[in-house]
């Protein structure tokens, strides 16, 4: 088998079918259509104004949330009620969104010629990539297979899917030809002015990329790396030649902040600099579910409804993060002494889990954690077959052939093979979103109703409605409320006409959904007020994290006013709530998760 796999990699046209493969199956993501964010970006570039609070600046397409607009947003219902009204949530990234633009105007908002771009950007990456590997590592058939693992990793499939997260691909496009015209710089032969040419290229890509994704600052790790193994000169001269990345991000970063960007106030993201005792926390529990969705399996992302759903697993998988890490690093110690272009992808794949761990795991962040450890399982993998065929056995021969046997089945067959489902994933979460926006009217007379919802499976239910509707030009709420989430039980008890007692068990602020616009150190206490122009919560309980467990949430009209349409979360959909009378109780059960997912 190893003769075969080396043999198709080493045949003339395997960059070519591999590359082909990757756009193929990724390929699927054409039909993905607009899902979540894809429909804000289109009411911004559409110029539109119809809901309030989203940025007026149709190139300013990643400012989702701001002290500013926040209020805005709570009021008329596309935040929660326990959304922190300080939050500052907002991303510079205008390069990507001048390319949105350029979808407004020049492909007339057509979803499959917008996915269409998104993967021009992919082949472009496949191609920088192919020619970063091709540089640093020999023989050829083993960078054709670090492509092959990068390209066909079902990992790709997240970025390709979203139009929103189209940043990533670009981003990471842009740096890989940057670190290639880095690296040619400074392995290749050329006159003082070419070398000077290129240099002036490989920072002009970095810096493009910045404007494009604030994760391009991931590739500063692998530029160290190679000054750090592969260069020969002074150190000096070496520190030198990365003085003018880092004065780009520098620029970049200050003048982010002083326009505003940046994240404050959310549970899920972390500003490294704003909070670095909390980022130091967060990287530590990250990096290992990054590491261990880039190696191994699962998806990152399982990690996030783990509190929910199984938190017993957490240890678990914790545990077996760290195992899967310590036996890769011992399999790869031969590999790390004889080649010096390994020490460069691993060290810089491991700088650039950095800034990933900013935000919550989710595999499309691996995109640049891949770059390295995608060569990494490549070399590991030719290094293991030319070695243990002649090896003695012994407890690290065994294990060397365990670990490669488990990367040939996840990475060169399961991976290409999950790789086009995952490429549709937005359909997925855009079918899961309709069954909330299905459930509720859209004839004429809705926009003057206010919906209340008593325990949607998650924000993302009926945060993305209005903006969806407007975009479609479908006739929206006038607001819409939701009283708690349907994580977990929900207990309403009618207190008045015009009042009701709510109970999340276990506490509200569950989910990481409902995290995102609150962070752990701004918990609520009992007594606070949270109000709205026709709405009032009064937090009567809280949990020993701050977080309110029962709440008094009090109504400007009386319950029963027709302009009020009450709806609760039962199977796949919104039904109708029955309101209590005065002392009456209702116990509302979770929701099955299976069922939201898959209708």
């Amino acid at each position: 088998m190893v003769d075969r796999i080396q043999r198709a990699f080493s045949h003339p046209r395997s960059v070519v079918i591999t590359i082909l493969a990757s756009m193929v199956l990724g390929g699927v993501s054409l039909g993905s259509g607009l899902a979540a964010d894809d429909h804000i970006h289109q009411l911004i570039v559409s110029g539109s104004r119809e809901v309030r609070g989203v940025s007026e600046d149709r190139v300013d397409l990643f400012r989702f949330a701001t002290p500013e607009t926040t209020p805005t947003l709570m009021n008329d219902g596309l935040f929660p009620w326990w959304a922190n009204p300080e939050v500052n949530f907002s991303f510079w990234r205008p390069l990507t969104s001048w390319l949105h633009l350029v979808d407004h105007i020049a492909l007339g908002d057509a979803p499959v010629l917008m996915h269409a771009h998104t993967m021009l950007w992919h082949l472009l990456l496949l191609v920088g990539l192919w020619q970063l590997y091709r540089a640093l590592i020999t023989p050829r058939w083993v960078a054709v297979l670090a492509l092959f693992v990068y390209a066909l990793d079902d990992a790709r499939g997240g970025p390709l899917t979203w139009i929103a997260n189209r940043h990533a691909v670009i981003g990471t496009a842009l740096s890989v030809w940057s670190l290639w015209a880095f690296h040619r710089a400074r392995t290749e032969a050329m006159t003082a002015p070419q070398r000077f040419a290129t240099d002036t290229a490989s920072w002009v890509l970095f810096a493009l990329g910045l404007f494009a994704s604030q994760g391009t600052v991931s590739v500063c790790g692998y530029l160290f790396a190679h000054a750090l193994f592969l260069q020969r000169d002074a150190w000096t001269r070496r520190l030198t030649r990365l003085v003018p990345y880092a004065l780009a991000v520098f620029a970049w970063g200050i003048t982010s902040r002083s326009l505003g960007y940046g994240v404050h106030g959310s549970g899920v993201y972390v500003d490294p600099l704003g909070e670095p005792l909390r980022f130091v926390g967060a990287l530590l529990e990250r990096a290992p579910v990054l590491w261990l969705g880039q190696l191994a399996a699962p998806w990152s992302e399982v990690w996030n409804v783990l509190p929910l759903y199984a938190p017993w697993l957490m240890p678990i998988v914790m545990v077996s993060a760290l195992v899967v890490i310590g036996v890769w690093t011992f399999v790869l110690v031969p590999v790390w002494r004889r080649d010096a272009s390994a020490r460069v992808f691993a060290v810089g794949a491991v700088l650039a889990t950095i800034p990933a761990a900013a935000a919550f795991p989710a595999d499309r962040l691996l995109t640049w954690i891949g770059i390295g450890a995608s060569a990494l399982i490549a070399q590991f993998l030719a290094d293991a077959w030319s070695t243990t065929a002649t090896s003695t056995p012994s407890l690290r021969s065994f294990t060397i052939r365990a670990v490669a046997f488990s990367a040939v089945a996840l990475h060169l067959v399961l991976a290409p093979l999950l790789l086009p489902g995952r490429a549709v994933g937005a359909r997925s979460t855009r079918n899961s979103l309709d069954l909330a926006d299905n459930s509720i009217s859209q004839s004429a007379d809705v926009r003057d109703k206010t919906v209340v919802v008593i325990n949607p499976p998650s924000d993302a239910h009926l945060g993305y409605l209005p903006y969806r509707r407007a975009v479609d030009h479908v006739p929206r709420p006038a607001r819409i409320r939701w009283l708690a989430t349907g994580v977990s039980e929900v207990t309403i008890e009618r207190i008045d006409d015009r009042t009701l007692r709510v109970e999340q068990a276990g506490g509200f602020l569950q989910a990481m959904s409902e995290r995102l616009l609150r962070a752990p150190s701004d918990p609520m206490a009992v007594g606070q007020r949270v109000t709205l122009d026709d709405f009032e919560v009064e937090i009567l309980r809280v949990t020993a994290d701050g977080r309110p467990l029962t709440v008094l949430v009090h109504f400007g009209r009386p319950l029963e006013d027709p302009r009020y349409q009450w709806l609760m979360w039962k199977d796949a959909g919104l039904v109708p709530f029955p309101i209590p009378p005065i002392g009456g109780r209702v116990v509302v059960p979770p929701f099955d998760p299976l069922r939201v997912a898959f209708g």
